[in-house]
């Protein structure tokens, strides 16, 4: 199936801030509080800044342009540990990653998917599915490296057995958990994120 994406950005430069905003309003996620706050409260702002570029994916129906998911792709540095990876992760790990000797960590320039999600309104989320979403994410992820440099892609996720499963399935290495900051208690069922990792080849 084809989809078009347009960057958050570019949308609004495009149509607007209001009517940009009511399409955002259209997302509903009720899987995730978070991925659905950030659309409607805080994806304009940081896409404004450039701190976070918002991806929208939009399909049709009925001749007229849906948002059927996004995802928000920026870049992070992590310290990681490497025995926690498997062998082959390891090596990639110490061929690109800087040792930090007062921590004890490597440090790794990563490109984060802040956010991924597809939209529930009207079962829209059916027209997609998580693989292909989390693919496009992982291919814009290479043109970007092509340009600013990096080989991973990193993100976060509950501590849930299919979150996990879907992750793994898609090439990515649980290697450790973060602390949820105060800002972001409530938003989820725990107050750890478990943290994954993949090589973008």
């Amino acid at each position: 199936m084809s989809y078009k994406q347009i960057s958050l950005i570019d949308l609004l430069e495009t149509v607007g801030e209001d009517t940009s905003k009511r399409i955002l309003s259209t997302f509903s996620c009720p899987k995730s509080q978070d991925v659905e706050y950030y659309l409607h409260e805080k994806a304009v702002e940081l896409a404004r800044h450039n701190d976070a570029p918002t991806h929208l994916i939009f399909d049709t129906f009925d001749g007229k342009p849906i948002l059927i998911a996004y995802f928000t792709i920026t870049t992070k540095s992590i310290s990681v540990t490497p025995k926690l990876l498997g062998l082959n992760m390891r090596k990639r790990l110490l061929e690109y990653a800087i040792y930090d000797r007062g921590k004890q960590k490597h440090i790794l320039k990563v490109s984060l998917i802040a956010q991924l999600g597809k939209n529930f309104t009207n079962n829209y989320e059916r027209r997609i599915s998580g693989d292909d979403l989390l693919q496009m994410a992982c291919d814009k992820i290479k043109i970007s490296q092509a340009i600013i440099g990096g080989k991973f892609a990193y993100l976060e996720c509950e501590d849930v057995d299919f979150l996990k499963k879907f992750y793994t399935y898609n090439g990515f290495v649980e290697f450790g958990k973060r602390k949820l900051e105060q800002s972001e208690k409530g938003l989820f069922s725990s107050n750890y994120l478990v943290q994954l990792l993949k090589f973008i080849d």
